[in-house]
């Protein structure tokens, strides 16, 4: 009698779905340094899977979660113009704590990725210039069960939706030193025109 063989345990691959704008923020005063914290109260990435009364699926994640969150929005963050670990004195530090980063299928509604990271900015003096704000993406797609390529699709399209939810405008905003004419009064104009003063037109 040939050996049954055992089911193959279904493996979500993480990957960067989608590239940030390159270059959005260049020239900044300040760099930033990024702390990554796994906060999630649930481990499995699958939670709900009522397909089966029984048990939940084993799935595998490539790469683990908290060194792919990492990796990837340094990533992110390098191809929008954030100079990263710049100078230790003087950066600023974005702490990401990973709340939830989740796949389940729900019979009749299908696939839905679900990524909430909370995202808080200190000064160099680690002062919080920016309060802790959670941030959401979702993504679902109506499949069947059995779909993993589809619940593959749908958690990195939900990380991707996180991504764009945090407000990096805002964060960018801290690392330059000032941004108006009034606030760079005490700057000397060089004559290069790169102060809000020398933009200004008079």
């Amino acid at each position: 009698v040939a050996p049954v063989a055992a089911p193959a345990v279904p493996v979500i691959n993480l990957t960067l779905t989608q590239n940030a704008y390159a270059d959005r923020f260049v020239d900044m005063d300040y760099g930033i340094r990024l702390n990554i914290r796994d906060g999630r109260a649930n481990h499995n990435i699958l939670q709900k899977y009522d397909a089966s009364a029984i048990s939940l699926p084993a799935v595998r994640v490539n790469p683990e979660i908290t060194s792919f969150v990492s990796e990837s929005m340094r990533r992110y963050m390098r191809t929008m113009g954030f100079n990263l670990d710049a100078d230790i004195a003087t950066d600023y530090m974005m702490s990401v704590t990973i709340k939830e980063f989740s796949v389940n299928f729900l019979s009749g509604i299908g696939w839905a990725g679900t990524v909430h990271l909370n995202v808080e900015v200190s000064d160099s003096d680690r002062q919080l210039v920016y309060p802790n704000v959670t941030v959401t993406g979702r993504a679902s797609a109506n499949s069947s069960a059995s779909d993993f390529a589809a619940a593959n699709r749908v958690m990195n399209e939900a990380y991707a939706n996180a991504l764009e939810d945090v407000d990096w405008d805002r964060i960018a905003f801290f690392l330059i030193k000032s941004s108006t004419a009034a606030l760079e009064g005490n700057k000397q104009v060089s004559g290069d025109g790169d102060t809000a003063l020398e933009s200004t037109v008079i």
